[in-house]
């Protein structure tokens, strides 16, 4: 059975229960709201996450950052995906070059797709803190309850934390997408 607690007595009660629900419902639980930091158009899996994660009413998507090679051909693949949903969230182009080693996605393949009015400015350079800046903002405009879920390079992520060091201590959860599990030789694993 359901309990309710009463702030006033102390205790909880079934009947206190059975009241809220009659006047409000049942509770149901909040979106989890996510941050999403993709190399969306090097290969499909980015695209489908997205497509998912857009048709979630479970989800409150944030913003997107983009990370790696042509980030802002990355972010207009983003802006397309979103017209065809119908939905209105912040996009960001952020890191091209890893940190350490070479890049090995330097371009988004999918973005031949675009039309040419849909790449409109992406040839122009962008600060990629804007990005990070966005994350940071975001993540504290709602602290311990914003889940950053990160599937490409983590070149973002990473300069997210390396800029503001308390930064990982305010989310509710990293969730990234990462790693390799064989010998086979692939230009992304």
């Amino acid at each position: 059975a359901a309990l309710a607690f009463s702030p006033r007595s102390g205790t909880a009660s079934p009947a206190l229960a059975a009241r809220r629900h009659a006047l409000v419902g049942p509770l149901a639980p909040s979106p989890t709201k996510l941050l999403f930091d993709t190399d969306i158009g090097s290969d499909i899996d980015d695209a489908v996450a997205l497509a998912y994660l857009l048709m979630q009413p479970s989800i409150d998507l944030l913003g997107i950052t983009t990370v790696t090679g042509e980030a802002r051909r990355r972010a207009a693949l983003v802006r397309r995906l979103l017209e065809l949903a119908g939905q209105t969230v912040p996009i960001f182009p952020g890191f091209e070059a890893p940190r350490e080693i070479a890049t090995r996605q330097p371009i988004a393949q999918q973005a031949v797709k675009l039309s040419p009015a849909q790449l409109l400015g992406t040839d122009q350079p962008h600060n990629p803190e804007a990005a990070i800046d966005f994350m940071a903002d975001t993540i504290r405009a709602h602290p311990f309850e914003v889940t950053l879920l990160a599937v490409g390079p983590f070149t973002n992520v990473a300069r997210l934390f390396e800029k503001y060091p308390d930064i990982s201590r305010l989310l509710k959860a990293l969730v990234i997408m990462g790693g390799k599990y064989s010998d086979y030789p692939t230009p992304w694993g």
